[in-house]
């Protein structure tokens, strides 16, 4: 007698199933805290040059919470595609916002750098979970 497939799903699944939507809310916080909300270059005060208002401790702390997201993600058995996508996705989205509501007054490099940066976003949280993916999964 053929089995009927089950509508309860195993613990593992529903966990799975959940934390990849808290890794995106872990992501967006993460992007929020770290990443000033205006990304327009800017120059110093008395200065002519410009400069990014992205710190280097705001990028590295933003970069080892995606990784970490990505490892815990991958040891729980969410594919590597779905982890890219959950961890890279909101960091994308808030960074596309940001560049629309905060238009510069002229030429400006950070709207033109959003789909490499997307790409990076989404691309190495997904090699990450690959590399970090338990053997024989």
């Amino acid at each position: 007698m053929p089995r009927k497939p089950s509508l309860a799903r195993p613990a593992a699944g529903r966990r799975r199933v959940l934390t990849a939507p808290a890794a995106s809310a872990v992501s967006a916080g993460a992007y929020a805290l770290c990443i000033p909300w205006d990304l327009r270059n800017r120059a110093e005060p008395g200065g002519i040059d410009e400069t990014t208002p992205v710190t280097v401790l705001g990028f590295l702390s933003l970069a080892l919470v995606m990784l970490a997201l990505s490892c815990l993600l991958s040891r729980l058995g969410v594919t590597a595609l779905w982890t890219g996508l959950a961890v890279g996705t909101p960091v994308s989205a808030l960074m596309l916002v940001s560049f629309l509501t905060h238009m510069p007054e002229d030429s400006d490099m950070w709207p033109v750098a959003w789909l490499p940066l997307t790409l990076l976003a989404v691309s190495v949280p997904a090699v990450v979970a690959l590399l970090t993916a338990p053997k024989g999964s």
